[in-house]
């Protein structure tokens, strides 16, 4: 199969967090799970919170460390954040560590870590909560 070419001067398209844009992952895990559930009233926001988990430092050049869950979920009990991961392979060291400190730093939500199982066997996805 052969490679599509980009034109020259294109710039390879790219994706920002809180850009709108879901990847296939994501609307997956939105269309089999989120939208199934009958306990959710409230609206599902899609990375349109951020939460800050260090202030950073000018003076040492430190950056602030900001985290944007995939979705904020507003139910009958609780917020739930949910993180959504294609498979455990995908759940990088760096986002370990910000989903550590979001839950030391906001513990009054209920935490969801979704992972997508192989269609091997058979498909779904893995609910972690915390």
């Amino acid at each position: 199969m052969a490679a599509t070419k980009r034109k020259p001067g294109k710039p390879k398209p790219i994706k920002h967090a809180g850009d709108g844009t879901m990847n296939k992952a994501e609307l997956a895990y939105l269309k089999e799970v989120l939208e199934l559930r009958d306990d959710i009233p409230g609206k599902i926001r899609y990375e349109e919170i951020r939460f800050l988990l260090s202030p950073g430092d000018k003076a040492s050049g430190r950056k602030p460390i900001h985290f944007t869950p995939d979705f904020v979920v507003e139910t009958e009990e609780c917020f739930e954040i949910h993180e959504v991961k294609e498979s455990l392979f995908s759940f990088k060291e760096d986002a370990k560590l910000k989903w550590k400190l979001m839950k030391e730093h906001y513990p009054c939500f209920k935490f969801i870590l979704a992972i997508g199982k192989l269609k091997r066997d058979g498909g779904g996805w893995d609910l972690r909560a915390t």
